[in-house]
């Protein structure tokens, strides 16, 4: 293949096809010996297989988070609100004045 098709080809191809050159590595790996490709070569191209798969579909999976998490909001803002009003609001009814409107407040002079 020219080097031009690597450097044009889309991402599913040359997932698909690093993985016929991995697959036919495998087979052919004692014939490849005097070529200096060795089973850690092959073991190598696998793993970079994966690292490119998982870096290809990582903004997608973030983008997917972000939208998840973005569709919860509002209910835990109304979650938060009913915290503050059911358990909070509650807990500061101790330090309620009895008659706020006679609060000691003296006038300027």
């Amino acid at each position: 293949m020219p080097r031009s098709f690597f450097s044009q080809a889309q991402d599913n191809d040359l997932v698909q096809t690093a993985e016929r050159i991995r697959d036919a590595a495998n087979t052919e790996i004692t014939g490849l010996a005097p070529y200096g490709i060795t089973a850690a070569d092959v073991t190598a191209l696998t793993q970079a297989i994966d690292a490119f798969t998982a870096m290809k579909t990582a903004p997608r999976k973030a983008a997917a988070g972000r939208k998840g998490l973005t569709q919860t909001m509002p209910e835990r803002i109304r979650n938060t609100r009913d915290i503050f009003r059911n358990q909070i609001d509650k807990m500061m009814t101790a330090f309620k004045k009895p008659n706020p409107e006679s609060a000691d407040i003296s006038p300027p002079e």
